[in-house]
């Protein structure tokens, strides 16, 4: 097949989004020069696990999404790599969640490096009812003051001894609090993910300087609310902390919930959930670094960059279960579920089939802004489905795609949404 003639972008998934509705793989087709190309991408990078990664210097730096497609009854449980999050639910009318509990199991060692919510921390301190984690972003030397994002600390007094001294902390130039800081003690800034450590002090130039540590960093104590998100109270237990939802029949169907995207895919006997993940990391790349996914950081004499598929990479999002495919021409008769992102003006595979369509795309139907979601069998090999996202415009189009994303559309046949500012209205 003639890609370059086609003006389309072919991508293979596996498909467990739609699983009743898509039961093998599928492609993704958008016209690659169009706006139509961003909005597959967005739809790629919210539905499907996937691994972005960037080198910088001798570091990989990635963001690692695991998209996880769950089937439940009445309590749903998603566990790997030490963390487990469980959520009891009831349906009546819809889903009223009962409880939600997330553990995340580490061992207890002073300056081990630990990931939290997508975030990698090292363990400053810790005993049975406390643990302090924290990442060193700054060390400051002053005799006045010093910021640090939208904090600024300003130094009042000092002991006789240099062992303690007082400061007053602002936030936005608002105080908020104005703690003793003791000598080598760690100090967390209130209601922030900001910690502190005075080191002490040396003399220059007959003046008097103090030195920081700064820290992002979290303290978590037991059976206190959660720093980051105080609808959490926090349980510490031997080697595992356990964070609880304190109102969790007050969360929608469809939430965020610390590096967490919850959608709840469809409703029956069993409840389809979507389950999105986020983890930003580093690692430093010393000769070969396996980067998890079959990628690998390589440091080559002086060059350093991601290995993956016998490729050389410098910066590259990869999409599981994606490659590329088709030559054959007679695209609509591949062995495979599509979706088509576009009307018939952009997408030359929704023109092919736009007589086939139960609801008609062009720029007047069904409107500005406005776009169809439709599932149809395919015509030209009725064994799969078709699902065509398409509107009158670009913003039609694309309000398809976040409906898609955001959990509103549900497996319906027809679905007539529009793009209201940056919210997504349902017609029909």
């Amino acid at each position: 097949m003639d890609i370059k003639k086609l003006e389309v972008l072919f991508f293979i998934f596996v498909l467990m989004s739609f699983c009743h509705a898509f039961p093998t793989n599928a492609v993704v087709v958008a016209n690659k020069n169009s706006i139509d190309y961003n909005y597959a991408k967005l739809l790629m990078d919210n539905m499907y696990s996937n691994k972005k990664v960037t080198v910088d210097g001798n570091h990989v730096d990635i963001t690692d999404i695991k998209v996880y497609y769950a089937p439940a009854h009445n309590k749903l449980i998603i566990g790997e790599n030490g963390e487990t999050l469980t959520i009891e639910f009831e349906k009546n009318k819809g889903i009223k969640y009962k409880s939600l509990v997330y553990e995340k199991e580490m061992n207890f060692e002073k300056n081990k490096e630990v990931e939290l919510f997508g975030k990698s921390y090292k363990i400053l301190d810790y005993d049975k009812y406390t643990l302090i984690l924290g990442k060193e972003v700054k060390n400051v030397t002053t005799n006045e003051s010093f910021e640090y994002k939208n904090y600024k600390i300003i130094l009042k007094a000092v002991s006789f001894d240099n062992n303690e001294l007082i400061a007053d902390i602002y936030k936005d130039n608002k105080l908020i609090e104005s703690p003793k800081l003791k000598k080598n003690e760690y100090h967390q800034v209130k209601d922030s993910d900001i910690g502190i450590i005075y080191n002490g002090t040396y003399e220059s130039l007959r003046k008097i300087y103090f030195n920081f540590r700064i820290f992002d960093a979290i303290k978590l104590v037991d059976g206190e609310g959660f720093p980051l998100n105080r609808d959490f109270i926090v349980y510490i237990r031997d080697n595992k902390i356990e964070l609880e939802c304190k109102s969790p029949e007050k969360l929608p169907e469809n939430f965020k919930i610390m590096n967490f995207n919850i959608y709840v895919d469809s409703i029956g006997n069993i409840t389809i959930f979507r389950v999105k993940s986020t983890n930003n990391y580093e690692k430093e790349v010393d000769d070969i670094q396996y980067l998890g996914d079959d990628i690998w950081g390589v440091k080559e004499d002086n060059e350093t960059y991601v290995f993956h598929c016998n490729k050389k990479y410098k910066n590259a999002t990869f999409y599981f279960g994606c490659k590329d495919v088709l030559d054959d021409d007679n695209s609509l008769n591949v062995d495979s579920d599509l979706i088509l992102i576009g009307g018939p003006v952009s997408n030359k595979m929704t023109n092919q089939i736009k007589d086939k369509l139960k609801i008609k795309i062009d720029n007047n139907n069904p409107g500005k802004n406005r776009g169809v979601i439709q599932l149809i069998k395919n015509p030209y090999n009725p064994k799969y489905n078709i699902l065509v996202l398409a509107g009158s415009d670009r913003n039609g189009t694309k309000a398809c795609v976040l409906s898609v994303i955001n959990g509103i559309y549900r497996n319906q046949d027809i679905m007539i949404v529009e793009l209201d500012g940056d919210k997504v209205k349902v017609i029909k």
